[in-house]
């Protein structure tokens, strides 16, 4: 648990709230998960399963669009539509639990699940930011530099109407000059 000590107070107070609010809504949810796998006529030694499944979902996929995020487009596609499917999943359960014919009652049925999904993405978003911090500022304190963007090519310098410039840059004026009709002095 020392990397626990080593992360900033906000992060850790952040994710003990965090895990208060995620225990809060997965225990809500799971109620109308439940409830959701009995009017699926899923049996009702397994109805236990239909939220692990659908909230399970929501986690792995959360987890995996973090892992992933530097992957390939099909690939992020993938991950981001089977989070959304399971986030839409859980809320429409979670409504439809809580609907008896006022709309009231079955958008607040889908805060549990809502919330659960917003947590999991807050959690996620504060860890990636702590993290490019800490590497940032780990290797300034470890004397490395910065990492710096690769310098631009060096093209070949030219002069053109007494001017230092680069070639491709002589090339759009002679091109422009040309067009013109006017006469120009390349060196």
């Amino acid at each position: 648990m020392s990397w626990l000590r080593s992360l900033p107070a906000p992060v850790r107070i952040a994710g003990a709230i965090a895990s208060v609010v995620a225990t809060a809504s997965a225990v809500l949810s799971w109620d109308a998960l439940v409830w959701a796998a009995g009017e699926l006529h899923i049996d009702r030694q397994l109805t236990w399963l239909f939220p692990l499944v659908v909230d399970g979902t929501i986690g792995v996929a959360t987890v995996a669009a973090f892992a992933l995020r530097g992957g390939g487009r099909r690939v992020r596609a993938y991950v981001w539509s089977m989070l959304l499917a399971a986030v839409g999943c859980s809320v429409l359960s979670n409504g439809a639990h809580s609907y008896d014919g006022n709309t009231l009652h079955a958008l607040g049925g889908t805060l549990p699940s809502a919330g659960l999904a917003v947590t999991l993405h807050l959690q996620v978003v504060l860890a990636r930011h702590v993290g490019k911090r800490a590497e940032r500022s780990g290797a300034r304190a470890s004397g490395e530099a910065r990492p710096r963007r690769r310098p631009a090519r060096k093209s070949k310098r030219v002069t053109y109407e007494g001017r230092e410039m680069s070639e491709q840059n002589a090339r759009k004026l002679r091109a422009r000059a040309r067009a013109f009709g006017e006469e120009s002095d390349v060196a």
